[in-house]
């Protein structure tokens, strides 16, 4: 989470000013990464729109998180990125949930487009295009 203003009085910190003093930073600097759990997740896999695969990591369960969109890999920026948000993609690959959501290029940095940024997961969802997220191709 980068640049949340809050006032001090704030019950939640969903009731802060999440564009507080908000600066261009996402960069390949900024890609969000993931460890996945050991664990197969036990239900059957369904084909995906957009497909995912991790990089730069030393086993297939842990790396850079990269989408295909457009015939085109890119990568996701890691504002909001969290553990709910990595649980959903190590669901989509078949594997438990994570263990680790890795922000700031953990495993390295992309290169090409990020396609997606302000990703957040509630958990619950099945896909990683069930999250909110910004517009494919827009980040700050």
């Amino acid at each position: 989470l980068s640049y949340v203003g809050c006032a001090g009085t704030e019950a939640f910190l969903a009731l802060c000013d999440p564009n507080w003093g908000k600066a261009t930073n996402c960069n390949h600097s900024r890609d969000a990464s993931v460890v996945c759990k050991k664990e197969k997740w036990p239900i059957r896999l369904v084909e995906e729109k957009w497909p995912i695969r991790l990089v730069g990591g030393t086993s297939p369960m842990e790396g850079r998180i990269e989408i295909l969109y457009n015939e085109q890999w890119g990568t996701i920026c890691d504002d909001l990125w969290n553990i709910k948000s990595a649980d959903v993609v190590c669901r989509m690959l078949g594997l438990g949930g994570a263990s680790n959501a890795w922000n700031e290029s953990h495993f390295g940095g992309g290169s090409g487009m990020i396609w997606l940024d302000d990703v957040y997961c509630d958990g619950t969802e099945a896909s990683l295009y069930e999250c909110s997220h910004s517009a494919w191709g827009v980040h700050n």
